[in-house]
């Protein structure tokens, strides 16, 4: 059936209210991907503490532990662990992978770099570790005391992954402020919190 032309202006407008709205709200969906900020735990949790100390062993008593949590489905943790294995990381620092998910050959180079590996699935990371997001550092100090529980970089995909800066910082005794956590959301809890329509 043909629409009559004085319709057509009208069944334009119509379309372009509906159809200019519905875009603004899916870009500004995706958008706040980019801009927000996932939860951590807090540094003093005695859930966090209990769980990271429990990864040193007693030839490492008295060294500063760096543990990343990365998540193998979160193209942030990606490219944490990348810079991970392929940068030169400091002689005599201890440090851990907590894997979440099932990526053999990142597996084997953080094996092959020298990172103690854990490997976990998404509800194994808040069972075992009680936490719902990745990428996370976490710095634990000689005494076996978490120091830092936080992100690696100021923005989403900020150039600088600053782990060694917080580490330096800390070891110095400069105050250190977390930052904030851009990545994934892995607990289904924070996964529906984050993504309702479950566009993403």
């Amino acid at each position: 059936m043909q629409v009559p032309f004085a319709n057509r202006g009208r069944l334009g407008r119509l379309v372009l209210g509906v159809w200019a709205p519905m875009i603004a709200i899916i870009c500004a969906y995706q958008l706040g991907s980019h801009l927000l900020t996932l939860p951590v735990p807090e540094v003093n949790d005695p859930d966090v503490q209990r769980a990271l100390a429990q990864t040193r062993h007693l030839d490492e008593t008295g060294e500063w532990m760096l543990v990343h949590v990365l998540y193998t489905d979160c193209n942030c943790s990606v490219r944490v662990a990348r810079y991970l294995v392929e940068e030169p990381r400091p002689e005599g620092l201890v440090e851990k992978l907590v894997l979440v998910g099932e990526d053999p050959e990142l597996a084997a180079k953080a094996q092959a770099a020298g990172f103690e590996l854990y490997q976990t699935d998404e509800a194994g990371l808040g069972t075992q570790w009680h936490m719902e997001a990745a990428p996370v550092l976490a710095v634990v100090d000689p005494a076996n005391q978490v120091q830092y529980l936080g992100g690696y970089t100021d923005r989403k995909q900020g150039a600088a992954i600053r782990d060694l800066e917080i580490l330096g910082d800390l070891q110095s005794t400069r105050p250190v402020a977390a930052l904030p956590l851009f990545g994934c959301a892995v607990s289904q809890t924070l996964q529906r919190a984050v993504d309702p329509l479950g566009l993403r």
